[in-house]
């Protein structure tokens, strides 16, 4: 992989067992790096089977915890936040706490207990809110207007914040939707792509919150994991963020369409958005990441769709195997 991370360096991944974190382990775990992972959550099978890997059932809330474990890793990862519009405007409170002060005793730890190590925090197109020119870049202008954005601009304030005045090397990368191969199943609620497809090989509907005409940039998860590794490698520039995804959208309801022509299964089903409505555009440009970081998408979303589905037709057929 370009930009890999040196052998016989050590990396911690706050979050680890969710979607991304789990993703960005798997890829790492024979490549002669000590990983520590660290979540709310027991960690998936391989963890507890691969040498080289350490997992923590902790609340990074804990500050004393969060200062003994950023100790001595040469990378720090951040994917421990909250995800989701709904979510985070019924459960205002608990956002804030995942996704701001979970982030600033993080950035806080590492200032004070590991100022050396190299940080990503990930955020989310989110911040752009409705307004701005598509594709987002990384000069446009931050207008979110959902709790969820707010929360992340947020976080993008402590990152700039905390390099320029204490020369943290933390580095803010916004990725879109994220989608491809994982063992759990995804919800309404996050991961939007691999819900759809659990939903169409189940021969069920696939729910819409409004028209669906909402444009999204959908990124296969090993581009997201390659962006997250590219951006630790850089140790220059700290605080400067980096806009990762494909450049293209496409709408809701023929991502949808799509996943039905692939699985030959499933329909769409349109219901009226459950709060605010969440019906901006969003597609991301990388070129700046293409640039300085050499990173572009190697996955196109048919491609990724592909994957998918398939990895999600065996994961059907084992399970039914081993009743």
């Amino acid at each position: 992989m370009k930009n890999a991370l040196p052998a016989k360096s050590s990396l911690l991944v706050l979050g680890g067992t969710g979607f991304l974190g789990s993703n960005l382990i798997s890829s790492l775990r024979d490549k002669s790096i000590r990983i520590t992972s660290v979540s709310r959550h027991a960690p998936e099978s391989f963890f507890r089977s691969s040498s080289g890997i350490r997992h923590h059932t902790e609340n990074i809330l804990n500050v004393s915890f969060l200062k003994h474990v950023v100790k001595g890793h040469d990378y720090i990862v951040y994917l421990a936040g909250h995800s989701g519009v709904t979510a985070s405007a019924t459960h205002p409170i608990r956002d804030l706490e995942q996704n701001c002060k979970g982030s600033l005793t993080l950035l806080e730890a590492c200032k004070n207990d590991n100022p050396r190590a190299s940080i990503v925090l990930v955020g989310s197109q989110l911040e752009y809110g409705s307004s701005g020119q598509l594709p987002h870049t990384e000069s446009g202008m931050l207008n979110p207007d959902t709790i969820y954005g707010i929360h992340r601009t947020t976080t993008r304030l402590y990152t700039r914040f905390y390099a320029r005045s204490y020369g943290v090397n933390v580095h803010y990368v916004r990725i879109p939707n994220v989608y491809g191969p994982h063992i759990r199943p995804a919800t309404k609620t996050y991961n939007i792509v691999n819900y759809f497809i659990d939903q169409a090989l189940h021969n069920k509907d696939l729910y819409i919150y409004g028209s669906g005409r909402q444009r999204r940039d959908y990124l296969f998860v090993n581009d997201a994991v390659s962006a997250i590794i590219a951006t630790l490698t850089l140790r220059t520039r700290p605080g400067e963020d980096f806009n990762f995804g494909t450049g293209k959208g496409i709408s809701v309801q023929n991502l949808a369409t799509r996943i039905i022509t692939l699985t030959g299964q499933g329909s769409i089903h349109h219901v009226p958005w459950p709060g605010i409505p969440d019906t901006a555009d969003h597609i991301m440009s990388y070129a700046k990441a293409q640039k300085i970081l050499s990173w572009r998408p190697a996955i196109s979303l048919d491609e990724g769709l592909r994957k998918t589905i398939r990895f999600q037709k065996r994961l059907r057929i084992d399970a039914h195997e081993n009743r």
